[in-house]
């Protein structure tokens, strides 16, 4: 997944640089992670016979979407880290 947003889409990222990496290293990341392999394992399994050019569709979509969100803490810990050097840059400029 990107960590850039395309130009004129940026947003602020609030939370704290520390917050997010507390996020990703607490319970309710590691319980909401183990939920979303669950339902990868699901849309793998699924794959192995799929019913038809629609459903295989669907379940790669939805095997996309998954990876994606498991890299979410990730990618806006690398958001937070860009707008804060670019906070820096701001200040030193």
């Amino acid at each position: 997944m990107e960590t850039k947003l395309p130009k004129g889409s940026e947003r602020p990222i609030r939370s704290t640089i520390g917050q997010l990496q507390q996020f990703k290293e607490g319970l309710i990341w590691r319980d909401m992670k183990e939920e979303i392999e669950l339902w990868l394992h699901n849309a793998h399994l699924g794959l192995e016979a799929p019913q038809g050019e629609d459903e295989t569709n669907i379940l790669r979509g939805m095997c996309k979407a998954a990876r994606d969100f498991l890299e979410l803490p990730d990618v806006l810990i690398n958001l937070a880290i860009m707008q804060a050097e670019q906070e820096e840059d701001n200040v030193e400029d």
